[in-house]
């Protein structure tokens, strides 16, 4: 998982880059055929105006958006949306070797609330909270919860940005298969 998240921050990079260089359409045209030439890439759509790139590399499907506006996997459940106003900055869905949605991005509000509200959210889609962990991490609270649903096992974790992302609270979720599936 890391070598495709890796793929995909540089794939992220690259749109900076043809962003940066002016080259417009034409440029982005250029990157997205390359890509897909010398990789296992396809359908690589960049939007470098946005900061924009999505696409299909080995298998997992992925959209990042530097400015936010990334969207969730196809398939992620309508019962586990984020909090509003959560900009989604990567997210990405892989079916090997069991089916996993990705999902990272950050809100601003204070972590200790999010946390709470995202539990709250799981506990009333049917998740059993198998771990919850809320505790001071020496910058401020940090939070990570496991539960198992019907459909999927969740991890989501909850701290503050100490990055370039636009919310003061970063939030990542990991949905797996249940059962292995």
């Amino acid at each position: 998982m890391m070598v495709r998240r890796g793929v995909a921050a540089g794939l992220v990079g690259l749109v900076l880059v043809v962003g940066a260089s002016g080259c417009g359409k034409i440029g982005e045209k250029v990157a997205e055929e390359a890509i897909e030439a010398n990789s296992d890439c396809e359908n690589i759509d960049i939007n470098a105006d946005e900061g924009a790139v999505s696409g299909s590399c080995a298998g997992e499907d992925f959209d990042a958006n530097a400015s936010g506006n990334a969207d969730l996997p196809e398939d992620w459940p309508t019962d586990l949306a984020p909090p509003e106003g959560f900009k989604i900055v990567t997210s990405t869905a892989s079916d090997s070797p069991i089916r996993t949605l990705n999902v990272i991005g950050s809100l601003d509000g204070d972590v200790t609330e999010i946390y709470e509200g995202i539990k709250a959210q799981l506990t009333e889609a049917g998740y059993t909270i198998d771990t919850d962990s809320l505790a001071d991490a020496g910058n401020g609270p940090a939070g990570t919860l496991a539960a198992t649903g019907a459909d999927f096992t969740a991890a989501v974790t909850v701290s503050e940005s100490v990055n370039a992302l636009e919310g003061n609270v970063t939030v990542t979720y990991t949905l797996n298969a249940a059962g292995g599936s």
